[in-house]
């Protein structure tokens, strides 16, 4: 081989391996579309779109069911944590002496915290990390069969007269607790073992005090509803408040877990009993009952998950 030759190789040989390691390294070198700035915007957009439409398809009926119906305020209480209602749920001593009770305080009241017997004055037969059924008295119970249902729970909620008896499949048997409008405390049948939970507009203690008070004995305990709870509650719905949602934001502040029966109404307005034929025009009453707005508090209420709601059959 000439020596010319031989340098031209090398010649050739170098400048072949330069331009191979300069593309070699070129495409090695090169940024991957997974490792540039703009790659992982893109990705990042996309992924917040995608959370936007994925809330708006669970958190959009939820809302739009709140505006429509006036129960947005369920909402807006639950980001301030005003679920469970702070104020104390029961008038007791030291409630009765407090500034709001020593201005307002009717004698008719003060009878009442009197008047119940030393037995009776005892605390709420409820367990830690209680399970409890709030049955309503709605006609949708008809036929739900329901009732071994709520009798598995711990705590077993009733309201005002409504009977268990022939009715035990859709409504069930135990009684733990009857919450009653003070209004109807004289008509109730005697209950030994069952608590007696009495709620009532200050202004009318004055006028039943004198005929609840001689049924008092028949309960195992017996406790007043705190005015300044009642109220509290009231700020959750439009209309005036029904003694059902009462007890339901009862029912989450003393219970683990809050199972709701029988509640709902027949028609807009129109409120009917699994017990009754009667139906009754709620538009018509002294101090009318929003059935719509109640319905959609009680919805939103199961969407948080302080209550479940069980519709039962229409």
């Amino acid at each position: 081989m000439w020596v010319g030759e031989a340098e031209g190789n090398t010649v050739t040989n170098t400048v072949t391996n330069t331009v191979t390691n300069t593309v070699t390294n070129t495409v090695t070198n090169k940024p991957r579309p997974f490792t540039t700035w703009w790659f992982w915007l893109l990705a990042g957009l996309l992924v917040f779109n995608a959370a936007q439409l994925v809330g708006l398809l669970i958190v959009g009926p939820a809302l739009v069911d709140a505006v429509r119906f006036d129960a947005l305020v369920v909402y807006t209480k639950w980001l301030k944590g005003k679920i469970p209602v702070e104020q104390p749920m029961f008038v007791d001593d030291t409630v009765l002496t407090s500034a709001f009770y020593r201005k307002h305080a009717p004698a008719g009241l003060e009878a009442m915290i009197t008047g119940i017997p030393k037995a009776q004055r005892q605390a709420l037969h409820i367990p830690a990390h209680a399970s409890c059924a709030v049955v309503g008295n709605s006609g949708n119970l008809r036929q739900s069969g329901y009732g071994p249902q709520i009798d598995a729970h711990s705590v077993v909620f009733r309201m005002n007269q409504a009977p268990t008896k022939h009715f035990e499949a859709d409504v069930g048997r135990r009684t733990t607790v009857r919450y009653t409008a003070l209004h109807h405390v004289a008509a109730l049948k005697a209950e030994p073992g069952v608590d007696l939970i009495v709620s009532g507009e200050l202004n009318r203690f004055n006028m039943f005090a004198a005929q609840a008070l001689p049924r008092l004995g028949d309960f195992r305990s017996v406790h007043i509803i705190n005015k300044r709870f009642t109220d509290e509650v009231r700020a959750f719905t439009t209309h005036h408040t029904s003694s059902g949602i009462e007890l339901v934001f009862l029912a989450i502040g003393l219970c683990q877990s809050v199972d709701v029966y029988g509640f709902g109404h027949q028609a807009p307005g129109l409120w009917d009993h699994y017990f009754s034929s009667a139906v009754t025009n709620l538009n018509l009453q002294a101090y009318p009952h929003d059935s719509n707005n109640e319905a959609a508090t009680l919805r939103a209420l199961d969407r948080l998950s302080y209550v479940r709601l069980f519709g039962g059959v229409r």
